[in-house]
C-alpha cells in the first residue's frame, strides 16, 4: 500500500491526498494515520524513521490481564484474600466471613470511641484523686487543642494509627440520584396525520413529569407502571423491534395486544430479586436505590425500567444502574446468554438482555450499568459502559418503528 499527501507550508491544510487501498482518493483512515505519525515524529524530534523495536527489546506484557472492567478499587481494609472454589460445590453458603484472610482490625469497645468530653472528665477525676498514673501524665501532656480526622471508629487524633489506617470512607451522593435525561435527537421524518399527532401529543411531558412518574413507579407494578408502557416501546421490546427485516405491522399489532402474562420463570425472577440485590450491595459495597419507568421527555414514545439505581463511590461517575436476573440454573456458566472466552463469561452483545442495558443506559444517560446474574450455586458480575455508536443505530430502527407502524396501530385501538 502507497499513502500520497501534499501539505501547504503556508497554510495548515491539506492539498491533496491518495491511498492505494479500496477506499482511494484519500477518504480512508490510512491517511489521518500517517498525519499523526509524522506529527508524532517531530514531537520527538526525530530526523528520520526510527526502527521498529522488536518484542524483545520492550517490556514484558503477558502479566497484564486482559480484561479488568470486573475489578474496582477498593480500602485495603475490605479486602479478603481467598482461595477460587470449584463452581459445582454441593453446598452454598452467602456468609463467607471466616474464610480466607482477613483484615483483624477490630474496636474491643463500643463505638464511637469516648469523646473529648469524656477525656476532660476523666482528666479532672484522676487529678482530683490525686493519681500518678501514667495515664494521668499523658492526658495533662495532651490537654491542649487536636486537629481530630474522622474514622471508622470515631473522631480521633491526626497522626494516629487508625486515622490513616481505618479512614471513614466520604459518601456524598442524594437520596434518589437524579435523572440527566439528555437530548434524544430524531432523525426519522415522517408527517403524522391529526389523529396520530393528537396521540402524540398526549404521550409528550416535561422534564419534571419525567422525574415525577419515575419516582410514583417505583414498584413496577401499578396500574400507572403498566398503562405508560403499554403505549411505548419499553427496552425489553428493544431487541424484538430492532432485529426485526419484515412484518413490522406484525409485530406492531402483536405488542400492543400483548397481555401482561407471569410465567414462572418472572415470578420466580421478582420473588428472588430483592435478594439478589441484596447480595449484589454486600459484595460490592454498593447504595442501591428503586427505580421506576424513566421516560425520556425528549423522546417521549421509548420508556425503560432498570431494577435498581447505583451510587458507586469508586467509579467515575458515581451514578449507574443495576439489572438483576436469576435464572434457576445451578451455575452462571449455563446461562445461554453469556458468552465464555478464555474463561471470561460476558453478556452476548446479539441477546436481547444487552439491548434492553444498552436502551436503559441512554434514556436514562447513566453511562454504565452492572449486569447481575444469580444463580443457585454462583453469580456472574458484568460491568457495562454505555456505547453511542451502538444506540445510534438502534434509535433510527426504533423510531421508524414507533411512527411508521406502532403509532397507526395504538391509534386503531384507541378508535
Amino acid at each position: 500500500m502507497m499513502l500520497k499527501v501534499e501539505l501547504a507550508s503556508e497554510n495548515p491544510f491539506i492539498r491533496d491526498s491518495h491511498c492505494t487501498c479500496k477506499a482511494g482518493l484519500g477518504h480512508c483512515n490510512h491517511l489521518l494515520g500517517l498525519l499523526y505519525t509524522l506529527a508524532h515524529y517531530l514531537k520527538m524530534e526525530h530526523k528520520s524513521v526510527p526502527p521498529r523495536a522488536s518484542k524483545t527489546s520492550l517490556p514484558q506484557t503477558w502479566h497484564v490481564p486482559s480484561r479488568t472492567l470486573g475489578l474496582k478499587p477498593k480500602p485495603i481494609s475490605t479486602v479478603s484474600v481467598s482461595k477460587v472454589k470449584p463452581p459445582n460445590s454441593s453446598t452454598y453458603r452467602v456468609n463467607r466471613t471466616s474464610e480466607g484472610i482477613l483484615p483483624n482490625v477490630y474496636c474491643p469497645v463500643p463505638v464511637p470511641l469516648p469523646c473529648s468530653e469524656f477525656e476532660e472528665n476523666l482528666r479532672e477525676n484522676l487529678k482530683a484523686s490525686g493519681s500518678r498514673s501514667h495515664m494521668f501524665k499523658l492526658l495533662t501532656a495532651s490537654n491542649q487543642q487536636k486537629q481530630l480526622v474522622t474514622t471508622e471508629f470515631g473522631d480521633l487524633p491526626l497522626g494516629s494509627v487508625l486515622s490513616y489506617q481505618l479512614p471513614q470512607q466520604t459518601v456524598s451522593f442524594e437520596e434518589h440520584p437524579t435523572l440527566p435525561l439528555p437530548p434524544q435527537p430524531c432523525s426519522y421524518a415522517t408527517v403524522l396525520n391529526q389523529e396520530e399527532h393528537d396521540f402524540y401529543g398526549g404521550l409528550i411531558i416535561t422534564s419534571e413529569d419525567s422525574l415525577h412518574l419515575e419516582s410514583g413507579t417505583r414498584d413496577q407494578s401499578s396500574i400507572t407502571w403498566h398503562r405508560l408502557r403499554a403505549e411505548r416501546i419499553t427496552s425489553t421490546s428493544f431487541k424484538r423491534v430492532c432485529s426485526r427485516v419484515k412484518d413490522f405491522d406484525k409485530l406492531a399489532a402483536d405488542m400492543c395486544a400483548k397481555q401482561t402474562i407471569q410465567t414462572k420463570a418472572m415470578k420466580r425472577g421478582i420473588q428472588l430479586e430483592p435478594v439478589a440485590a441484596a447480595e449484589y450491595e454486600k459484595l460490592t459495597g454498593n447504595k442501591l436505590f428503586p427505580c421506576g419507568l424513566i421516560i425520556n421527555h425528549h423522546a417521549p414514545h421509548l420508556g425503560a425500567s432498570p431494577d435498581r439505581k447505583v451510587v458507586d463511590l469508586t467509579a467515575d461517575p458515581v451514578h449507574g444502574l443495576l439489572e438483576i436476573k436469576c435464572p434457576n440454573k445451578d451455575s452462571f456458566k449455563n446461562c445461554s446468554y453469556l458468552t465464555n472466552a478464555a474463561g471470561n463469561f460476558t453478556l452476548k452483545k446479539t441477546h436481547e438482555y444487552y439491548y434492553q442495558i444498552v436502551g436503559q443506559m441512554e434514556i436514562s444517560r447513566f453511562t454504565w450499568c452492572d449486569f447481575f446474574v444469580k444463580c443457585n450455586s454462583d453469580y456472574h458480575l458484568e460491568h457495562i459502559h454505555f456505547n453511542k455508536d451502538e444506540w445510534e443505530e438502534l434509535k433510527c430502527k426504533l423510531d421508524f418503528f414507533f411512527f411508521s407502524c406502532f403509532l397507526p396501530v395504538l391509534c386503531n385501538r384507541r378508535v
